[in-house]
Formats: structure tokens, sequence, C-alpha cells
């Protein structure tokens, strides 16, 4: 969570240096266990308030960040070139999501209103943004060239024409992180703006779906890139068994939580309730 606005540069710069594996590792296990580890200290530890009436508590604070960092960084992901900072700007607004949902749910605890159905789409939403960075880094390990570990996104030309299975599973991630249907990132997304209209925060509710807009404005980008004809060859790396079933089964991942999601979500809400 420490790569909210205003110290989200150090997170863009330490990932471009990283290697594709390490990345992986960071977006779909140390940033998930960081999240959740940090959503149980605010939400266990600390009361709904730790300042008098005219100071600012931690669940304001939190508000102003996350929505900084929601708008800002999704913004400045439109106009990336280089596919490890641009992963790494909408793994920023990914965060200040989670931060709005946290911050909601905080006030509710602060009202002594149940927050279990929003923290339940937090654990959804934690667990969806593992599978879909799983296959983001399926396809930029695909897209690497020899010697190149920090390749531009412009390498996605014609992906659709080469490696279709990877084109699919890659625009299927991002369809998820953009929170748009069937997708598994759609529902998690509509509980917290649930929350958000829940405990009055209707502007806020109104300027996260908008955000979503940009998300989504970045991704078909990416699509259209896909499927448009490589003004010269490309050489894509191999790709073993390993890697294709990685990517196959994010896919089925995803699709299955967005076409199926009631089950799951109830889990997510019962797991939840057991924090209060």
């Amino acid at each position: 969570m420490i790569a909210l606005v205003p110290f989200h540069m150090w997170l863009v710069d330490f990932v471009q240096g990283l290697s594709t594996s390490g990345s992986m590792l960071l977006f779909g296990g140390v940033i998930v266990g960081g999240m959740g580890a940090f959503a149980r200290f605010l939400l266990v530890a600390l009361p709904g308030s730790l300042a008098g009436e005219d100071l600012l508590d931690w669940i304001s604070v939190l508000h102003g960040l996350s929505m900084a960092a929601l708008l800002g960084s999704n913004a400045v992901a439109l106009v990336q070139k280089n596919a490890k900072r641009l992963a790494a700007y909408l793994l920023v607004g990914q965060v200040g999501l989670v931060g709005l949902a946290l911050a909601a749910c905080g006030k509710m605890k602060a009202s002594s209103l149940s927050p279990s159905e929003a923290m339940g789409g937090v654990l959804v939403f934690l667990a969806v943004h593992a599978v879909s960075w799983l296959g983001f880094f399926v396809a930029q390990s695909v897209i690497e060239s020899e010697g190149e570990a920090d390749p531009n996104v412009g390498r996605l030309e014609g992906l659709v024409y080469q490696r279709p299975w990877l084109a699919v599973s890659l625009g299927l991630a991002l369809l998820c992180m953009a929170g748009m249907p069937p997708s598994a990132g759609f529902f998690s997304r509509l509980y917290f703006l649930k929350a958000l209209v829940d405990v009055g925060w209707n502007t806020t509710a109104v300027v996260a779906a908008l955000s979503f807009g940009l998300v989504l404005v970045m991704c078909l980008g990416l699509v259209a890139t896909m499927i448009q004809k490589p003004s010269e060859s490309i050489a894509l790396k191999s790709t073993g068994w390993g890697l294709r079933l990685v990517a196959v089964v994010a896919s089925i991942v995803i699709l299955l939580f967005g076409v199926l999601p009631g089950k799951i979500l109830e889990l997510a809400i019962f797991s939840a309730g057991s924090l209060w």
C-alpha cells in the first residue's frame, strides 16, 4: 500500500529494473499479501478515528491518497510506451481502488455498520488481481527480444496472428483490469462502488467509475495493437507448455469468476465476517 501517491514513483522505477519473473512475483504475490495485511491492520487494529474532530483521521487521509493514486496513475498509464512502466502505473491505480474500498470499510465500522460485503469484494479483487497479472506477464515474457528484458508495448503488434491463444489470454486479463464483464474484475469493482455509495461518497463513486473508463481506453488500445498488422517482422520467444498452461488457467479463472461469481463472493463475504 506504500505505492500510493506520493510514494508511487519508487514502485515504477523498481519494477522497470526487475526481471519479468520478479515482476510477476511482486504483482501477484508480494503486493497481494501486503494489501491483505494492510487491510487487516487498518480494520482490526485501528479505531475509526485516531484524532479529534478538528484533525484528519486515517479514513480521510486514505480516501484522499487513494483518489490521487486512482486518477493520476491511470491517466499517466495512458501515455506509457514501456511495458513495465505501464504495468506499474496500472498497479498503483488498483492499489488506489483498494484503498478507497478500505476507507469505506473503515467508515462503515466507525458508524457501526457491517463492512463484510465490501471486504468480501476486496478479497475477491485480490484473488482476481493476482490471476490477471499472471496473464499480463506471461505475454510480456513472450514479446521480450533476446537481450531485452524491458520491451516496448509496440512489440504486441500482430500478436493475434502469431500467438492467438496468448492474445486471447492477454485480452481477457486487460478486460479484467478494466472491470469489464464478463471478466472476473466486474463484480468485485461493483461491490467497491456499492460500498462508496453506502457510506455517502457518491461523488467518489462516480469518479472511481469514470477512472475505469481510463483503464478501458488504455486496454482497448493494447487490444487494437495486438490485431494490427505489424509494420515489420517481430520475432517472439518460443513458448513452452508451462507458459501456455499458466495463460490457459488464468483465462479460465477470469471467465469462471466472471460468469459464476455468486458462490465465490458468498465465500469471500463469509470469510471477511471473521474479521469483526
